[in-house]
């Protein structure tokens, strides 16, 4: 699951705690969001702008939440 724009890593805590083992990747602008990020159960955090994520060893599912 990629949580795009993951800032502080709360998505993940949460995530986790819901049982979710899947793999858990964080992508952020930012290095100090990614530094709190880091011990909050991601798998790979990436620190990319989101219109440049460099994923390629990834196929991505994308859906639109309206459908």
């Amino acid at each position: 699951m990629l949580d795009a724009g993951c800032g502080t890593g709360r998505v993940g805590v949460e995530l986790r705690a819901t049982g979710w083992t899947g793999n858990l990747i964080g992508v952020d602008i930012s290095t100090g969001m990614l530094a709190r990020a880091a011990d909050q159960g991601y798998d790979r955090l990436i620190e990319a702008s989101l219109n440049a994520v460099p994923l390629d060893d990834c196929l991505l599912y994308t859906s639109d939440a309206a459908d």
